[in-house]
């Protein structure tokens, strides 16, 4: 059940308990140290229901925090959130590559982070932004949503975006043109991180000087944005620390499971990497932007979508030369 739905006809903390209670089983048995004993199967599930509930807390925190900070601020986070999974396994990578240098071992690392990094940035264009718009498309047909124009014809419908999003969109390009260069440069050095960091922290600089969102919101956000101000800062702080630990525990595991099945099905490990991994690690982000669209806010949902983008564009290449 959707738990909007819930909140609606039950007090909002009801939702927020039983969301919460989705990432119970998974942090229990991992704290119990029952995992290793887990059929594949058994990771797959519990993992996987516990990033759904992070999911859902990541994207109400969001929500409630727009009332305090701008908008793309809050989605920033959120972005940063979801795909910090990606992070930790390119991390993992970049730093057994760097540990010996121009060995077999180092070389194969190297490559299995660049097909990590490689495969989540397909994933992320070639089917995050699509399968949201379809969704967002698919939803206008019951709902109105301003960020859908109806037209006459076959696949005639299309997803318009507000003009406030240019401001990400400017940053992307920036970050894409200069990306471009990179394999003609002889690999990603220092400068390239002094250059693709120092853009994502201009994009921040320029996005906290918005204005706070005062647009109410329904269920759990629209109940902690009634709350005393210290408090509601305390419950999204809270939901986004939470939300992060559990989407950095359980994805990992989650992928290592669907990758244990690549062997299974006859598919190489760098198959595995750049297309299994990826798929999971960016599941929280395509969670929470689908909710976001099922609350007709599909503006916001390509807000966070090209926010990611860009965070991987820059933070995610910049930091590995730093790991």
């Amino acid at each position: 059940m959707d738990p909007n739905t819930v909140s609606r006809v039950r007090h909002p903390l009801l939702a927020l308990v039983g969301v919460v209670a989705l990432t119970i089983p998974w942090l229990t048995l991992r704290g119990l140290g029952f995992v290793p004993s887990l059929p594949v199967s058994g990771v797959i599930l519990s993992s996987g229901i516990a990033v759904i509930g992070a999911a859902f807390l990541l994207t109400w925190g969001a929500e409630t925090a727009e009332t305090d900070v701008p908008r793309s601020f809050a989605l920033a986070v959120l972005a940063i959130i979801a795909v910090a999974p990606e992070y930790a396994v390119d991390a993992l990578y970049a730093w057994e590559a760097g540990v010996a240098p121009g060995t077999p071992a180092s070389v194969d690392a190297a490559n299995l982070a660049v097909a990590n990094m490689t495969g989540a940035n397909r994933i992320l264009v070639g089917l995050g932004w699509s399968i949201i718009a379809l969704y967002a498309i698919y939803r206008a047909r019951t709902a109105h949503d301003e960020a859908v124009a109806r037209r006459d014809g076959f696949l005639a419908d299309a997803v318009r975006l507000e003009p406030r999003i240019s401001i990400e969109m400017v940053f992307l390009g920036v970050a894409t043109v200069y990306a471009l260069f990179i394999p003609f440069m002889g690999g990603i050095d220092a400068l390239d991180a002094v250059v693709l960091v120092g853009l994502y922290a201009a994009y921040v600089v320029v996005i906290l000087r918005g204005e706070s969102a005062h647009e109410p919101q329904s269920g759990v956000p629209g109940y902690l944005q009634g709350q005393p101000r210290l408090r509601r800062i305390g419950a999204v702080v809270a939901m986004f620390a939470f939300s992060a630990f559990v989407i950095l525990v359980a994805v990992k595991p989650f992928a290592k499971g669907l990758e244990t099945l690549g062997p299974r099905l006859g598919l190489s490990s760098f198959f595995m990497i750049q297309w299994v991994a990826p798929f999971a690690s960016e599941s929280p982000e395509f969670i929470a932007c689908a909710y976001l669209v099922r609350k007709l806010r599909t503006t916001a949902a390509f807000n966070a979508l090209i926010s990611s983008k860009l965070n991987q564009w820059t933070l995610l290449i910049g930091t590995l030369v730093v790991v």
